[in-house]
């Protein structure tokens, strides 16, 4: 399908300048400053063009020389930068401003142009200040957010604590000194005057030692107590309970735990599938016994 031309609307692509010359050698313009020049002089008058040059500089250039700075075949002349501003004033024209800007990829405006070029680079700037006023305005609310909701869940542990009187107990306390929190659990002491039990690894307490203000705080030190076999379980009582738990470490541990707990509380030394299936009845036997 075929556009109609508009000749009425300005093509903004139109001027564009182009890109920088970065180029070795690109940038010699000898012949087109006098081309511009001329073209500059086709509808003034050379001599007053001159005069006026003369005027402003407050010396004399000569008409000769001037000539020379705009004819294409004199390659030797280029008229110095005061002469090419004044060519311009005296001429009524930018025509050398205009062409030295393209050079470096910029663009002279003037008059309500310039005004219009300066009110887009303000409202430019308007538009990027109030996207970073709202994105400001946003992580300060996130943050007053976090704050209070941290507040509140420090009055709610204080008080839970001054309460119940219970100590407050962090298990795997090295992830604390990984993740550098080390100070944050030190101001909820220094707040609360809780106490803290801390549960690590083996080497912890050396670990800790370059937080020296918390780690002169801590009263004592319980290292581990090695494991003992207290309750020995027999074989098929032990494949049975893999079985039921079909492989699952965490349940095998829990399960031990109490078949200790009853173990002991039996006083059994050593216990089987059988011991363990008929532990109801033994105890039901013994409570009737001392009830007797």
């Amino acid at each position: 399908m075929k556009h109609k031309s508009d000749n009425l609307t300005i093509d903004i692509f139109d001027d564009l300048p182009p890109k920088p010359i970065v180029v070795t050698g690109g940038l010699p313009c000898r012949a087109k400053i006098a081309h511009v020049m001329s073209d500059a002089l086709k509808i003034r008058d050379r001599y007053r063009v001159v005069a006026s040059i003369n005027r402003l500089l407050g010396r004399k250039v000569k008409l000769s020389h001037f000539n020379n700075f705009t004819s294409e075949s004199r390659s030797d002349s280029i008229p110095p930068l005061d002469v090419a501003i004044a060519f311009d004033l005296a001429a009524g024209s930018s025509a050398l401003g205009k062409f030295y800007a393209r050079k470096i990829a910029a663009k002279m405006v003037f008059g309500k142009e310039a005004l219009d070029a300066k009110l887009g680079h303000l409202e430019r700037i308007r538009d990027e200040a109030t996207k970073e006023i709202k994105w400001l305005k946003r992580v300060i609310g996130e943050l007053q957010a976090i704050t209070k909701a941290y507040d509140m869940s420090q009055q709610a542990a204080k008080a839970q604590l001054e309460q119940s009187g219970r100590p407050l107990v962090t298990d795997e306390f090295d992830y604390v000194v990984d993740k550098n929190l080390v100070k944050a659990i030190g101001s909820f002491y220094e707040e609360n005057h809780a106490v803290i039990l801390i549960i690590s690894e083996e080497n912890f307490p050396q670990e800790l030692e370059v937080w020296a203000h918390f780690h002169g705080r801590i009263l004592n030190w319980y290292p581990a107590e090695p494991a003992v076999l207290a309750v020995s379980v027999a074989d098929d009582l032990l494949e049975r309970l893999v079985e039921k738990t079909r492989g699952n470490v965490r349940r095998i541990c829990t399960n031990l735990e109490t078949i200790q707990g009853e173990s002991l509380g039996m006083g059994w030394k050593i216990v089987d599938l059988a011991t363990w299936k008929n532990r109801r009845s033994t105890l039901a036997k013994r409570q009737g016994r001392d009830d007797g």
